[in-house]
């Protein structure tokens, strides 16, 4: 029987151990050698404090109503399943070697370094980011949305359903 309150940003199972904790072990714990972990959702709002990889063959999942950021300096790399159903706010960067599967929203003033075969689906989410290819140079070609809304005055491309774009560009955020 628990008793207070345990703060939990991410939960994660190895084999069939369920685990809750922190961001950075739930990431540690997919990293580690002998690792059977293939699945961490992350739970509360999370700042990364260091550069992190999503390894081939995992899925990181944020939760809806929750933030993952990533920082000025620090880099989100890619190379598994980045699944967002809440936000991403990215002022660092992100390197995209695998698919990202947007039902949010991801902003921020960082860049998506978008590679290789890489994927990004913006399903019913909003993508409101600078895409470019692995040498830094802009490209949506790798986006699959219905809809882009270039932002008159900022330069910014909305990507998303056509429905999820209009009403971005409605309420003016």
């Amino acid at each position: 029987n628990l008793e207070g309150t345990l703060a939990t940003e991410a939960t994660w199972k190895d084999g069939t151990t369920d685990f809750y904790g922190a961001f950075k072990d739930a990431m540690d714990a997919v990293g580690a050698e002998d690792s059977n972990v293939t699945d961490v959702t992350v739970m509360d709002n999370v700042v990364l404090g260091e550069n992190t990889t999503i390894p081939e063959g995992t899925n990181l999942t944020i939760n809806e109503g929750v933030n993952l950021t990533v920082p000025s300096g620090m880099e989100l790399k890619n190379n598994g399943s980045l699944i967002n159903n809440g936000t991403v706010t990215n002022n660092g960067s992100i390197s995209n070697n695998s698919d990202i599967i947007n039902e949010g929203l991801v902003e921020g003033n960082g860049p998506i370094a978008n590679g290789g075969l890489s994927h990004i689906d913006t399903n019913e989410g909003i993508i409101k980011n600078i895409i470019t290819d692995e040498n830094g140079e802009p490209d949506d070609s790798m986006i699959e949305s219905e809809a882009v809304i270039t932002d008159s005055e900022t330069g910014e491309k909305y990507y998303g359903s056509l429905e999820a774009v209009l009403k971005n560009a409605e309420s003016g955020d």
